[in-house]
């Protein structure tokens, strides 16, 4: 009710005008329990602003590659492993991939 008095105009003054808004607000949402707060996010919207490792942050490696693809998990290997590869493996991989792992070591 008090996100809809305040954004219908019901106030008298406008909110930038009330010395302390923000900080009242946050306040307030401070006190609303996390899941109240998420409740109706995308996932998106709740990781927007995260840097990748803390979107991470947490999880078990096999946690965070969970879902990839035999092509993707080859490219999720660091460089010095990736150079370490058998060549004859790596041109069974897609061509697409090969190129990727071939820009990424001739860094």
């Amino acid at each position: 009710w008090l996100r809809d008095w305040l954004d219908k105009g019901t106030m008298k003054r406008q909110k930038k005008d009330i010395p302390g808004y923000d900080e009242m607000y946050r306040k307030l949402l401070e006190g609303v329990p996390i899941e109240m707060r998420l409740a109706g996010l995308s996932p998106e919207e709740r990781l927007a602003g995260l840097k990748p490792e803390e979107r991470l942050a947490g999880l078990k490696p096999e946690e965070r590659l969970a879902g990839l693809g035999p092509n993707q998990l080859v490219l999720a290997l660091p460089d010095d492993i990736l150079g370490a590869l058998d060549p004859r493996a790596l041109a069974r991989l897609p061509v697409s991939v090969q190129e990727k792992i071939r820009l990424r070591l001739d860094r």
